[in-house]
């Protein structure tokens, strides 16, 4: 069951959104490493711990490259797709709260994408 026609409609939505989950994060480790540079020498991202924040930030940009790689070679099991997406997605945005002092840094924020669109891809109990 986790095997999905690639020519059937429901098959073609998830990739859309695996697609535009990509994007997202793609965007999202640029915006956040390009204010992190810009508001220096007191950024407003990882002011609590600015070497961690920027190797947290290149690291998920090298995960967010390789998952958008793998998302157009179309993986064939959407349970691991799911499990690895939302994985990646929570630890980087952890860390990356945590090195910027909290949930008063706002960035708690990101994590309501990917992991929304990750639980609608997910499989259901039947």
């Amino acid at each position: 069951m986790l095997r999905t026609d690639p020519s059937s409609p429901r098959s073609e939505l998830v990739w859309r959104i695996v697609g535009l989950v990509n994007l997202y994060r793609l965007l999202a480790v640029l915006v956040l490493y390009g204010v992190h540079v810009f508001t220096q020498p007191t950024p407003a991202f990882g002011a609590d711990h600015p070497r961690l924040f920027a190797l947290v930030v290149l690291f998920y940009l090298l995960l967010a490259v390789m998952l958008a790689i793998a998302g157009r070679k179309h993986w064939p099991n959407r349970r691991m797709l799911v499990l690895t997406h939302t994985l990646i997605d929570t630890v980087a945005i952890a860390t990356l709260l945590y090195t910027s002092g909290g949930t008063a840094s706002g960035l708690a924020v990101l994590l309501i994408l990917p992991v929304g669109s990750m639980a609608l891809l997910a499989d259901g109990r039947e």
